[in-house]
């Protein structure tokens, strides 16, 4: 274990770790610590089900399938048989489906990855070096078949849900390895169901065999702004060639007229029936005509096109003439346990600008002191910072309130210094109180800095994952007799992974100071110009 001194470290590009748990020489179980390998380049497969396809607008599809720029697309459950039909005109990406009579696979040597898709899994040859040799793929730089990471797609593993126990455990296990054999076991394939919302994750024991199960299928989550209960999505997977998918659901609304703030179903009709079918269309339009069409009127329209601008410019505007906190801002995110937090074990810190600002990593070193990094992070805070306002994406909603409870339980003394210290949430400024439109297909930080021209340095790690690591870290070190037998996780990686965050924050932040400078969406009456009409603006 490293030390427990609190102290803030720089970040560096760390090295990945190969699946499954391996004993130490204390006698400790090693964490798996399942992340991507560094600077390692995923193949991206987009799951599209028939019925996603046939609810969204070819014009929709064909922006999906452009900005995620997929390898290949999947066709899953339900209707998987009608993506080609429902929605191969709209898509540039070849899809793969189970329907057919052979199996099908994708390879890239450049990323390491074979995508192995069979109509049943009893079509599949004794091993996947043999179906890969068969199928006559690339082969890999060492032009060894055994060296691919496989992921091998099928619909044979689901959840069956004890609702006596409220519990739920993956079914068909031992049906599904009897027919896959013996050849597609191991740390090598990682089994992708269509039957289980994507994200899911689990490894299964069975038949003295690990299995890797990941899902791959639809699901209708709600994933912020911009994202209506029900709406169908896709699924965004990045395959690593350890076996690591990252996987994400995707609402093609993100992308079509819907993602526009104040554009519904029955408003994003009438605008498709008047002629405006993207985004780029509502933003060259003039005020006045979008006012035209029953259901807008002035201000709808007004606010549409400044959204649709920011959307189709990848840049902030702003809504209404208010500018933001004077100071020079520290930026601010925390990597916590959960949703829930008992502990911010990470909380990273950026003192000036998204490129060369200086970032600190104030760490929790031991799973049983909380205090010692928090309060090297409050007395850096408190002291010649004092002054500067605090600033959290989101931070009304998660950040603020957890390091205040975290500072009660854990540092009360210095409870009224954290108390007098100024918060910015840019989230609550630009989205909740409606203060200027942001430019991110939606709200959320990474969409947003993305639109704006950041580019992380890290990938196929988030939040979550790096929560994972953290638990499965802390749970090893206080279950072991010997501690410090317990391999670290990459800590310099996941330190990389939040100031990927607090610059993407930076990013953001800069460029809504920036358009609060500028003049606002509304303009006194006058006469067509240059600058537009009173229409185009009211």
């Amino acid at each position: 274990m490293a030390g427990d001194d609190g102290s803030a470290t720089p970040p560096t590009a760390g090295s990945g770790r190969s699946p499954g748990a391996a004993r130490t020489d204390g006698g400790a179980s090693t964490p798996a610590y399942r992340l991507p390998p560094p600077g390692a380049t995923p193949t991206r497969v987009l799951a599209v089900s028939g019925e996603t396809a046939g609810a969204s607008p070819v014009q929709t599809l064909a922006a999906v399938d452009d900005r995620l720029d997929p390898d290949r697309v999947l066709a899953v459950p339900p209707k998987p048989s009608q993506v080609v039909p429902l929605a191969g005109r709209a898509l540039s990406t070849p899809v793969i489906t189970r329907t057919g009579v052979r199996v099908e696979t994708f390879a890239s040597p450049a990323t390491g990855v074979a995508l192995v898709v069979p109509p049943n899994v009893e079509e599949l040859s004794a091993s996947p070096a043999e179906t890969l040799d068969r199928e006559g793929l690339p082969e890999t730089p060492s032009g060894s078949a055994d060296e691919w990471g496989v992921h091998l797609v099928s619909d044979r593993l689901a959840l069956e849900v004890d609702r006596h126990d409220r519990s739920a455990t993956v079914r068909g296990v031992e049906a599904y390895l009897n027919a896959v054999g013996e050849g597609w076991t191991g740390d090598a394939v990682t089994h992708l169901s269509t039957a289980l919302r994507p994200g899911y994750e689990t490894t299964v024991e069975a038949r003295d065999e690990t299995v890797r199960v990941v899902g791959v299928g639809e699901s209708r989550a709600r994933l912020g702004a911009a994202v209506r209960e029900g709406d169908p999505a896709v699924a965004r997977l990045d395959l690593y060639a350890n076996g690591v998918v990252d996987a994400a659901s995707v609402t093609p609304t993100e992308f079509g007229l819907r993602s526009l703030r104040g554009v519904g179903r029955s408003r994003a009709e009438t605008l498709r029936e008047a002629g405006y079918t993207t985004v780029e269309e509502v933003a060259a339009a003039r005020t006045r005509e979008l006012a035209s069409h029953d259901g807008v009127g002035t201000t709808a329209a007004a606010e549409i096109r400044t959204r649709a601008e920011a959307r189709a410019t990848g840049t902030v505007r702003p809504i209404e003439d208010r500018s933001l906190p004077d100071g020079d801002p520290v930026y601010v995110d925390l990597e916590t346990d959960g949703l829930a937090p008992t502990t911010a074990w990470l909380i990273g810190v950026l003192d000036g600008d998204p490129e060369d600002g200086d970032y600190m990593a104030f760490r929790q070193r031991d799973p049983t002191d909380r205090r010692t990094h928090l309060t090297a992070f409050l007395d850096w805070l408190t002291g010649a910072q004092a002054d500067r306002p605090v600033v959290a994406y989101n931070g009304l909603g998660f950040d603020f309130p957890t390091l205040r409870r975290l500072v009660q339980e854990h540092c009360p003394a210095y409870r009224d210094a954290w108390e007098s210290v100024y918060t910015f949430d840019p989230y609550h400024w630009a989205v909740t109180e409606g203060n200027a439109a942001l430019p991110g297909r939606t709200d959320r930080l990474e969409d947003v800095a993305t639109a704006l021209g950041w580019r992380p340095f890290t990938r196929g790690v988030d939040g979550r994952r790096v929560a994972e690591v953290w638990v499965e870290w802390e749970q090893a070190v206080l279950e072991a007799s010997d501690p410090s037998a317990v391999a670290d996780p990459d800590w310099e990686r996941l330190e990389a992974y939040c100031e990927d965050d607090v610059r993407a924050l930076a990013t953001v932040h800069e460029a809504l100071d920036d358009a609060a400078r500028l003049e606002t969406a509304s303009t006194p009456t006058g006469s067509d110009t240059a600058q537009g009409s009173l229409g185009d603006f009211t």
